[in-house]
């Protein structure tokens, strides 16, 4: 895994523990969803803003319902 400025970034907003990740089985919610961003993300700057503005995108759901 390349890590860059952006994904270290990522990373700490997030909480998200450095420690190196292996396979994407079982675990916590936040082990798996660290395991889909390292694998989603190409380790490019452009990429992980790319993912940061999807994620960053996903705000606008909380606190809706299912019924929009």
């Amino acid at each position: 895994m390349r890590r860059s400025a952006p994904f270290n970034k990522l990373c700490s907003f997030y909480g998200v523990d450095l420690r190196p990740v292996r396979g994407c089985g079982g675990g916590s919610y936040n082990d798996r969803l660290r395991n889909a961003i390292v694998q989603a993300w190409d380790g490019s700057d452009e990429h992980g803003r790319a993912l940061l503005v999807v994620i960053e995108g996903l705000k606008g759901l909380a606190g809706r319902s299912d019924s929009g």
